[in-house]
């Protein structure tokens, strides 16, 4: 979400449209680093959330290089650390997250009334910002001054909808009183801001086509979530990502060790594959593919597919490299093949940009063995580097990831069963018999490097979208 919140902005400016940010000022948001100034009517402003009224400051900024203005809100006692989807689901914990986010939600439809700048499109990036349609079609203060502007809900996976207790409705700005059964904000077991901003959103952006379906099928979709999937399915539009090219780009790319293109393929992924294995001091076997999994290691993420082949994966003629920057309950799991396989996985519990481009870079399969796996762009910057990925022919990754068939050219990886693990390994062996094949594996990666997933393209389409939004009638369930 970060990636497309930063990326996807600069390509619209790009574009000749005007866009402006408001995001949280976390304390790892440096004011010198990034070149953050005071606003001085911004200095002190008071944000009302309902009855509350919480004392903020914003500081202005930019995109890195680019000239698209960011606002930043910063409320000490909300805002001292990013939180991840995961710890704002942990209910048992004292992570407020359903008031960090109301609160980033009001303050950016205040802040908006108060520079007098109402712009055409709010565009809302997942269940943090869902709030924002909901607030356009049932708070009076918000109604008559936007009146005239559409909002677009940007999701990115579902499987994290935290819900709150619906007493605590006033945090967020909202009377508990006015809730009713079937309220757009109220899903079953408490408040959604995903229920929210799919039921009042005048448009619903997905990074795949196939969200709709799969969403549907989620563990942890509510009938009230599955019902509005199914209402607003043919409204649901999918704009894939894109990938920042001065960011991911092999020709220019300076955490790799050999910089490459297509005229130098094969020697630059060769280079980059001993630099990662002496890096990692597993064995270098020019033989042997290195096949590489980047992931948060939480339970419906898919390493359970793994422990289920562990056995059969680590028989194959293959090494493994595993980059996990959360750790959780699979953490003595992963530690556990580090000691019975020391010459076939290596296996780094930490977030590491450097290391990831090098992983990237020195891999030849990416395995992607993670049901409900949002098309991440993880994926994508693999393409870029002609690292071959795998991934489930039932997740919304397969609609990136076209599957080598001999009756298909030009594919771009390869596919196995929705969460099956002799599926998995068949699609590994099958990986390794064409590996041999070292001109039909050159041709594979030479079809991935050729995809163009650059950010214009995208931005074009989303304009569109945005323009269609703009033609209709306010969207009302």
């Amino acid at each position: 979400m970060a990636d497309v919140a930063g990326s996807l902005p600069k390509a619209l400016r790009a574009l000749k449209h005007e866009i402006r940010l408001v995001t949280p000022r976390y304390r790892t948001i440096r004011e010198r680093r990034f070149g953050l100034r005071d606003v001085a009517r911004l200095r002190s402003l008071n944000i009302e959330v309902g009855e509350q009224v919480y004392e903020c400051s914003i500081k202005s900024g930019f995109v890195t290089g680019s000239k698209v203005q960011v606002y930043f809100l910063d409320n000490r006692g909300l805002y001292e650390s990013p939180e991840s989807d995961s710890e704002c689901a942990d209910k048992t914990g004292k992570i407020d997250c359903h008031i960090s986010f109301a609160l980033l939600d009001h303050a950016a439809l205040q802040l908006m009334m108060l520079l007098q700048w109402i712009p055409d499109i709010i565009h809302c990036n997942n269940w943090q910002t869902a709030l924002v349609p909901y607030l356009l079609k049932t708070d009076d203060r918000y109604k008559e001054a936007f009146i005239n502007t559409r909002t677009a809900m940007h999701l990115y996976d579902i499987s994290y909808q935290n819900t709150f207790p619906s007493d605590r409705a006033d945090e967020i700005g909202v009377n508990p009183e006015s809730l009713k059964q079937d309220d757009l904000l109220e899903d079953g077991s408490g408040i959604s801001f995903v229920k929210a901003g799919m039921s009042a959103a005048d448009l619903v952006i997905t990074a795949s086509p196939s969200f709709a379906s799969a969403s549907k099928s989620t563990e942890d979709s509510s009938s009230d979530l599955e019902r509005l999937i199914s209402v607003r399915e043919d409204e649901v539009h999918d704009a894939p990502n894109g990938v920042e090219m001065s960011d991911w780009d092999p020709s220019t790319d300076d955490y790799i060790v050999q910089q490459y293109s297509m005229d130098n393929l094969a020697e630059g992924k060769a280079i980059n594959r001993e630099a990662l294995l002496n890096m990692l001091k597993l064995p270098a076997e020019l033989d042997v593919p290195v096949v590489a999994v980047i992931s948060r290691l939480i339970d419906q993420k898919g390493v359970d597919l793994l422990t289920e082949i562990e056995s059969e994966l680590f028989s194959l003629p293959l090494q493994v490299v595993i980059l996990a920057p959360e750790k959780y309950r699979f953490e003595n799991i992963l530690k556990s093949w580090g000691e019975k396989y020391p010459d076939k996985i290596a296996i780094k519990l930490a977030a590491s940009k450097a290391l990831e481009h090098q992983i990237i870079a020195g891999a030849d399969i990416f395995l992607t063995p993670l049901h409900g796996e949002q098309p991440g762009l993880s994926q994508i910057y693999c393409l870029n580097y002609g690292t071959i990925p795998i991934v489930q022919c039932s997740s919304r990754l397969a609609d990136i990831i076209t599957d080598l068939t001999p009756e298909k050219a030009g594919a771009k990886g390869l596919t196995f069963d929705d969460n099956n693990g002799s599926e998995l390994i068949d699609a590994l062996k099958y990986a390794l018999d064409i590996y041999q094949n070292q001109p039909v594996w050159q041709e594979l990666r030479s079809c991935c490097m050729e995809t163009d997933f650059s950010w214009i393209g995208v931005a074009e389409k989303i304009i569109g979208l945005y323009q269609n939004a703009l033609s209709r009638q306010p969207y009302c369930e």
